[in-house]
Protein backbone atom coordinates (compact mmCIF):
# COMPACT_ATOMS: atom_id res chain seq x y z
CA UNK A 1 0.00 0.00 0.00
CA UNK A 2 0.92 3.52 -0.71
CA UNK A 3 -0.94 5.94 1.92
CA UNK A 4 1.43 5.20 4.96
CA UNK A 5 3.49 8.39 4.92
CA UNK A 6 0.58 10.90 4.00
CA UNK A 7 -1.76 9.13 6.45
CA UNK A 8 0.71 9.68 9.13
CA UNK A 9 0.54 13.28 8.15
CA UNK A 10 -3.33 14.05 8.46
CA UNK A 11 -3.82 15.89 12.30
CA UNK A 12 -6.40 12.85 13.06
CA UNK A 13 -4.12 10.23 12.52
CA UNK A 14 -0.93 12.12 13.70
CA UNK A 15 -0.46 9.94 17.28
CA UNK A 16 -1.12 6.62 15.83
CA UNK A 17 1.65 4.02 16.07
CA UNK A 18 3.03 2.34 12.43
CA UNK A 19 0.94 -0.52 13.52
CA UNK A 20 -2.07 1.19 13.63
CA UNK A 21 -1.50 2.96 10.41
CA UNK A 22 -1.34 -0.06 8.58
CA UNK A 23 -4.40 -1.14 9.57
CA UNK A 24 -6.31 2.22 8.96
CA UNK A 25 -4.56 2.06 5.34
CA UNK A 26 -5.68 -1.26 4.50
CA UNK A 27 -9.55 0.47 4.61
CA UNK A 28 -8.36 3.43 2.24
CA UNK A 29 -10.01 3.82 -1.57
CA UNK A 30 -8.95 6.51 -3.70
CA UNK A 31 -11.59 8.61 -6.20
CA UNK A 32 -10.79 11.01 -8.28
CA UNK A 33 -13.59 13.83 -8.99
CA UNK A 34 -14.17 16.39 -11.77
CA UNK A 35 -14.53 20.02 -10.77
CA UNK A 36 -18.40 20.64 -10.26
CA UNK A 37 -18.81 17.39 -8.68
CA UNK A 38 -21.26 17.05 -5.65
CA UNK A 39 -19.10 14.57 -3.22
CA UNK A 40 -21.73 14.64 -0.33
CA UNK A 41 -24.86 16.05 -0.43
CA UNK A 42 -26.23 17.90 2.71
CA UNK A 43 -28.93 15.31 3.82
CA UNK A 44 -27.64 12.06 2.64
CA UNK A 45 -26.79 9.37 4.79
CA UNK A 46 -23.34 9.51 6.24
CA UNK A 47 -21.40 6.86 4.92
CA UNK A 48 -18.04 7.86 4.35
CA UNK A 49 -15.45 9.98 5.64
CA UNK A 50 -12.76 11.62 3.13
CA UNK A 51 -9.15 13.16 3.08
CA UNK A 52 -8.59 15.89 0.50
CA UNK A 53 -4.96 14.77 -1.15
CA UNK A 54 -5.01 16.80 -3.96
CA UNK A 55 -7.65 19.69 -5.68
CA UNK A 56 -9.51 21.65 -3.68
CA UNK A 57 -13.23 21.16 -2.53
CA UNK A 58 -16.16 23.75 -0.95
CA UNK A 59 -18.32 23.01 2.01
CA UNK A 60 -21.59 24.64 1.32
CA UNK A 61 -24.80 25.13 3.75
CA UNK A 62 -28.04 26.22 2.46
CA UNK A 63 -29.16 28.96 4.48
CA UNK A 64 -33.07 29.12 3.68
CA UNK A 65 -34.44 32.36 2.03
CA UNK A 66 -30.26 32.98 1.15
CA UNK A 67 -28.97 29.57 -0.59
CA UNK A 68 -26.01 28.03 -0.35
CA UNK A 69 -23.47 29.57 1.73
CA UNK A 70 -19.27 28.26 1.34
CA UNK A 71 -18.16 27.66 4.82
CA UNK A 72 -14.74 26.72 4.35
CA UNK A 73 -12.36 25.56 1.35
CA UNK A 74 -10.76 22.09 1.43
CA UNK A 75 -6.91 21.42 0.15
CA UNK A 76 -4.17 19.09 0.86
CA UNK A 77 -4.45 16.83 3.49
CA UNK A 78 -8.07 18.18 4.76
CA UNK A 79 -10.30 15.64 6.11
CA UNK A 80 -14.51 16.26 5.35
CA UNK A 81 -17.10 14.02 5.96
CA UNK A 82 -16.09 13.58 9.40
CA UNK A 83 -19.98 13.18 10.87
CA UNK A 84 -19.52 9.36 9.33
CA UNK A 85 -17.55 8.61 12.10
CA UNK A 86 -19.86 9.89 14.86
CA UNK A 87 -23.48 8.81 15.04
CA UNK A 88 -25.13 11.52 13.29
CA UNK A 89 -27.16 10.18 10.71
CA UNK A 90 -26.80 12.46 7.90
CA UNK A 91 -24.23 15.22 6.45
CA UNK A 92 -24.85 18.85 7.22
CA UNK A 93 -23.49 20.19 4.39
CA UNK A 94 -22.78 20.25 0.89
CA UNK A 95 -19.00 19.03 -0.72
CA UNK A 96 -18.28 20.07 -3.92
CA UNK A 97 -15.07 19.76 -6.02
CA UNK A 98 -13.41 23.51 -7.24
CA UNK A 99 -11.26 21.92 -9.43
CA UNK A 100 -10.25 18.34 -10.28
CA UNK A 101 -9.91 16.59 -6.93
CA UNK A 102 -8.19 13.43 -5.45
CA UNK A 103 -9.82 12.03 -2.58
CA UNK A 104 -9.27 9.37 0.12
CA UNK A 105 -12.39 7.62 0.88
CA UNK A 106 -12.92 5.46 4.35
CA UNK A 107 -16.34 3.60 5.01
CA UNK A 108 -17.27 5.11 8.15
CA UNK A 109 -18.64 1.89 9.44
CA UNK A 110 -15.24 0.11 8.84
CA UNK A 111 -13.36 2.66 10.51
CA UNK A 112 -15.94 2.68 13.71
CA UNK A 113 -15.66 -1.07 13.76
CA UNK A 114 -11.74 -1.05 13.75
CA UNK A 115 -12.18 1.90 16.52
CA UNK A 116 -14.28 -0.97 18.53
CA UNK A 117 -11.35 -3.62 18.23
CA UNK A 118 -8.66 -0.81 18.93
CA UNK A 119 -9.92 1.29 21.58
CA UNK A 120 -6.91 3.25 22.39
CA UNK A 121 -6.65 3.98 18.28
CA UNK A 122 -10.15 4.97 18.38
CA UNK A 123 -9.89 7.44 21.60
CA UNK A 124 -6.94 9.33 19.41
CA UNK A 125 -8.28 9.22 16.73
CA UNK A 126 -11.59 11.13 18.21
CA UNK A 127 -9.42 13.13 20.56
CA UNK A 128 -7.51 14.63 17.46
CA UNK A 129 -10.69 14.61 15.18
CA UNK A 130 -12.19 16.87 17.83
CA UNK A 131 -9.48 19.41 17.70
CA UNK A 132 -10.32 19.78 14.30
CA UNK A 133 -13.93 20.35 14.73
CA UNK A 134 -13.42 22.72 17.77
CA UNK A 135 -11.21 24.69 15.41
CA UNK A 136 -13.38 24.95 12.22
CA UNK A 137 -16.27 25.65 15.00
CA UNK A 138 -13.95 28.76 15.59
CA UNK A 139 -13.75 30.52 12.73
CA UNK A 140 -17.42 29.62 12.03
CA UNK A 141 -18.01 31.96 15.21
CA UNK A 142 -15.75 34.68 14.40
CA UNK A 143 -17.13 34.61 10.99
CA UNK A 144 -20.95 35.36 12.11
CA UNK A 145 -19.00 37.43 14.90
CA UNK A 146 -18.11 39.57 11.91
CA UNK A 147 -21.31 39.45 9.51
CA UNK A 148 -23.26 40.70 13.02
CA UNK A 149 -20.55 43.50 13.30
CA UNK A 150 -20.88 44.83 9.87
CA UNK A 151 -24.60 43.81 9.51
CA UNK A 152 -25.18 46.28 12.91
CA UNK A 153 -22.75 49.24 11.28
CA UNK A 154 -25.37 49.72 8.33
Amino acid sequence: MIWKDLLKKIKVFKDLSSEEINLVEKLVKERVYDAGTKVIKEGEPCTEFFICIDGELIIQINVPGRGAITTRTISDRSIFGWSALTNIPHYGALVVTNKDSKVLVFSGAELKKLFEKHPRMGYLVMRNLIDVVSSRLQDIRFGLASCITDYRKT
